[in-house]
């Protein structure tokens, strides 16, 4: 009798691909150590080795080591000097100006609209307080100390149009 599990088809499991970079990583860096500590204990060999005379095709051996030495330094330092390649660079730069460009121009705009909204504030207050100083008193007057606030802000209005027709 097949056991129920048997008989399903057997998933790729999630991550798997992760894993074996993982292991890779892994298996790398144990080997960078394993030749890491052949060198150094080629170092400790060759420093015993001076203190009792060694012979002299030994002692061209050990120097080939150095060599080993140095290019297993310069991998090590191209590993850490080399950046790390980023996709879409290109096309983040410009997705970063045309982000920069559209914040200018809404920044432009709010400050546009802040003015006219303060100008025509200003405009209201103008309006109310002309149509405050026009009303007659309680005695059917003019109300001439409302009006000899006002005036001299009517004359530069009317100049500021009579120049405006000019042009």
């Amino acid at each position: 009798m097949p056991d129920s599990r048997d008989s399903k088809p057997k998933a790729k499991k999630r991550g798997f691909v992760v894993v074996q970079k993982i292991e890779k990583d892994l298996i790398r860096s144990a080997k960078i150590k394993k030749s890491y500590a052949k060198l150094k204990e080629r170092e400790n060999a060759k420093e015993n080795a001076a203190s009792t005379g060694i012979h002299p095709d030994r002692k061209a051996m050990l120097a080939e080591g150095e060599g080993e030495k140095q290019r297993f330094e310069t991998l090590q330092q191209t590993k850490r000097t080399r950046p790390k390649p980023e996709p879409f660079q290109k096309e983040f730069s410009e997705a970063n100006i045309r982000k920069e460009t559209r914040e200018r121009r809404r920044e432009e705009i709010d400050r546009r609209l802040q003015e006219r909204e303060v100008k025509r504030a200003e405009h209201e207050k103008f309006r109310r307080a002309v149509q405050k100083a026009r009303q007659p008193g309680r005695n059917g007057q003019r109300r001439l100390g409302r009006e000899c606030k006002l005036l001299p802000q009517m004359v530069e209005n009317l100049m500021g149009k009579l120049q405006n027709q000019g042009k």
